[in-house]
């Protein structure tokens, strides 16, 4: 709760964040009662309108955009940054319960995975599910729906039942394991870049004749 309350001060204020993902939250301790904090603003914007206004700047990381970001990317237009990210925390609390995005199939593949989240295509279809409660998944759905007048809002979802409930004590023992894959796997594609990018520039400049202009 004291996540979520931190979280729907941003948006009472007037302010977007446009790239919600596990990376960018933060404890601030390695205690069960530490706070867990938002973090990397450097795509944030502060609204002239606290309900969102009308954004063009087509912003976030892929796996996490918002199905009209999309739309904007493609057909030009705008969208509402404050319901988009209402999908983007729709997205990373899919994450937290499961262990893995909800359009892992097309992580290596950007235009397979912008067409699949266009037209909605995930599902609770892992045995890691079979574990969670309704109510946590009704709550996912609602954040990650598309239509725009039907979608939770941020401050609705802090009310909505699961989030008012006493949390179980049940161990998700899959969810750990899948999560902790999905971070082995996002360093591994980090450094591999990494490495990649590294390489390009030391063939774009390392075997260049100093002598020559």
């Amino acid at each position: 709760m004291r996540y979520s309350r931190l979280h729907i001060r941003h948006y009472l204020s007037g302010v977007a964040h446009r790239d919600l993902k596990p990376e960018n939250f933060m404890l601030s301790s390695n205690k069960a009662s530490a706070v867990a904090k938002l973090a990397d603003f450097g795509l944030s914007k502060i609204l002239v309108n606290p309900g969102g206004g009308s954004e063009q700047t087509v912003c976030g990381t892929p796996s996490y955009v918002a199905p009209e970001i999309l739309d904007c990317l493609n057909d030009g237009g705008v969208y509402n940054a404050v319901v988009a990210d209402a999908w983007s925390l729709g997205c990373n609390l899919y994450i937290l319960l499961s262990g893995y995005p909800p359009f892992w199939r097309y992580d290596d593949n950007q235009k397979a995975l912008f067409d699949h989240i266009s037209i909605n295509d995930w599902s609770f279809d892992q045995p890691c599910w079979e574990s969670i409660s309704d109510d946590a998944k009704n709550l996912v759905r609602e954040l990650m729906e598309p239509d725009l007048t039907k979608r939770l809002s941020v401050k609705d979802a802090v009310n909505h039942k699961w989030c008012s409930d006493k949390a179980p004590e049940t161990e998700l023992t899959l969810t750990m394991e899948k999560l902790k894959l999905h971070v082995v796997n996002n360093r591994f594609k980090k450094t591999s870049l990494a490495i990649m990018a590294k390489h390009r520039m030391s063939m774009g400049t390392g075997d260049r004749d100093p002598n020559k202009a």
